[in-house]
């Protein structure tokens, strides 16, 4: 069944005139992924409307007074809330508990089993590597300053020395953070670490060029999706869902 796709305006008058129950989600990726698990364990008859982003899935629910009868369950990623608390006013809306949808997919998955002995100890490195750049990140948004959460490990990381590039450390004004903030996101790197520099941290490895077989990042979040069903982060969202659309 195709996810229907409308504009903000679109979707608002179609919560307005729809009795069917209705999910709403962020973007495609979402809806893959509710739609899929849907399907396997049918636990929901309804609609699953995109939206561009979180701002409009927010937005629309700050007007949700205007179709007050509508039976609707809004889903939405953490973000950068991860590292402090979604406004109050958003109460209403279930959050991942990871970072996003992607993160929580992955954290109840043993995906990482596809690394050979010697990609897992490349895998804890880079991971390192890349947890010191991302917890600067997070003070820096927690200073109230821009955070470039969504840099290309590629980006970030000179894989000659494992370490973080001397440019980006330049372009960004590296600091090194403190080192209980880094320890707190590798040990619990899974929910903490954003979910797609996650996957790019993985993949790094499990597409090489010399290994076979090779796996991307698309075909990483199908296994996640499908070969861990009863995934208990996926099970809590559907099941708050439920409740809304009772």
């Amino acid at each position: 069944m195709p996810t229907p796709k409308m504009t903000e305006s679109e979707i608002i008058t179609y919560l307005g005139k729809t009795s069917l129950p209705t999910l709403l989600v962020e973007g495609d990726a979402d809806a893959g992924i509710y739609r899929w698990v849907e399907r396997q364990l049918g636990i929901f008859s309804g609609s699953i409307l995109v939206c561009s982003g979180r701002d409009v899935l927010i937005s629309i629910y700050k007007r949700r007074g205007t179709f007050p009868h509508g039976k609707i369950a809004w889903l939405a990623d953490l973000d950068m809330w991860r590292y402090s608390s979604p406004p109050a006013d958003l109460a209403g809306i279930i959050f991942t508990a990871g970072y996003s949808i992607e993160n929580d997919l992955y954290a109840d998955s043993d995906i990482e089993s596809l690394l050979e002995p010697a990609e897992r100890s490349q895998h804890a490195r880079l991971l390192g590597v890349v947890c010191r750049w991302f917890a600067f990140e997070i003070l820096e948004y927690q200073a109230g300053r821009t955070a470039l959460t969504a840099s290309h490990i590629n980006q970030v990381v000179d894989f000659a020395v494992m370490d973080i590039s001397a440019v980006f450390r330049a372009f960004r004004s590296f600091a090194e953070p403190d080192a209980t903030l880094v320890n707190q996101l590798v040990s619990d790197y899974k929910l903490q670490l954003r979910g797609k520099t996650l996957l790019q941290v993985i993949v790094k490895y499990l597409s090489d060029s010399r290994r076979n077989p090779k796996y991307s990042y698309g075909s990483i979040i199908e296994l996640c999706l499908k070969l861990y069903p009863n995934n208990r982060y996926i099970h809590r969202i559907l099941d708050e869902a439920r409740v809304c659309l009772s």
